[in-house]
Parts: C-alpha cells; structure tokens; sequence
C-alpha cells in the first residue's frame, strides 16, 4: 500500500511490513501509534507498506473510512481543502480498486467524490481560478484533467435546456472514473 496512505491512520489497524531485502519485516504492532514512524519512513524514501493478505481489506476499509468522513464534511471546506480530499480519494481509488472485496466502499467513495467534484464546480469562480489552484497544488495531470472536465461538463449541463442535476451526479461519476487508467 502506497505510504502516502499511512498519513491516514494513527494507530495501526493491523500488523504492519516493510520489505527488505525480499523480506518482509514488520514495523509497527496492531494499535502502535504510527505517526512519528510514517515520517521517519517517507524521509528515507520509503515508498511502500504491506500488511497479510488477509489483513488488506481491513486497512482498506479504515481509511476508506476516514476519506469518506472527509469527504462527507466537505460543505464545511474551502476549494483548495476539497480538492486536497478529493485527490486523497482518486489517489486511494487507483491503488486500490482493483480488489473485488473493497470494491462496494471504494465505488461508495467514488459517489461521494462525484459528488464533492460538483460542490467544487459549484463554488470555483471559474476555471482561472482552478488553474491557480492547480498551478499552487502540483496534482498529477488525470486528477487535475478531471476537475476541469466536471467543471466544465457541471456548467454546460446547467446551460441547456434539459440540464438538470441528476445528469450533473451522473457526469461527475463518470469524470471520477475516466482517466483512472492513465495513470
């Protein structure tokens, strides 16, 4: 699992790996604090962890969990917050999708994002505005491809006659998913 992820979590949910040389070597004990050691290990350019097999769905599950409540929260967020969340949740869906048992929470956090991707289309100025975000908050070029496009495809929607917001969730879901393979 992409380190990036550990962030998410405070204590261990499980037992947790690194590997070393082919090896795996446990590093934090289920319900160790893994803060201060998630920063020792992103410093010296850990990239990854890993848990048992049997073990995975349960990370998956928390933060899953965690982005979701996140995501739920986010009429109380600016712009730039909301798309911090939402690229955390892209980021999440990419690693971890392809594991049919998680699939019912992450396709439930794609429906929230879809729908946090509209709140952002709903609040941004404008699409200069969501440049200078973009341009202050260096995502990766399919998450950055997908706001716009939901901000776009939001307003164009609005504009025609048979517009409506049901066609709004639904082009946002889409969007979420469009470029997942790209990366």
């Amino acid at each position: 699992i992409d380190i990036e992820f550990i962030f998410y979590l405070k204590k261990a949910p499980t037992n947790l790996y690194l590997e070393i040389n082919s090896e795996y070597v446990m590093f934090a004990n289920k319900d160790a604090s893994i803060e201060k050691i998630a920063e020792e290990l992103k410093s010296e350019g850990v990239t990854n962890f890993y848990v048992k097999a049997n073990e995975r769905l349960e990370i998956v599950g928390k933060i899953t969990e965690i982005l979701k409540d996140g995501l739920l929260q986010s009429s109380k967020l600016t712009v730039v917050q909301k798309s911090e969340v939402i690229s955390g949740g892209f980021d999440f869906f990419v690693n971890n999708y392809i594991n049919p048992q998680a699939s019912q929470e992450i396709v439930h956090m794609a429906n929230v994002c879809s729908r946090v991707m509209t709140e952002i289309a709903n609040d941004s100025q404008d699409v200069q505005s969501l440049f200078f975000m973009f341009k202050n908050n260096k995502n990766n070029y399919a998450y950055i491809h997908t706001i716009l496009c939901s901000y776009v495809a939001t307003h164009i929607i609005r504009n025609v006659p048979w517009g409506g917001e049901s066609q709004v969730d639904k082009i946002n879901f889409v969007f979420f998913f469009h470029d997942i393979f790209l990366i």
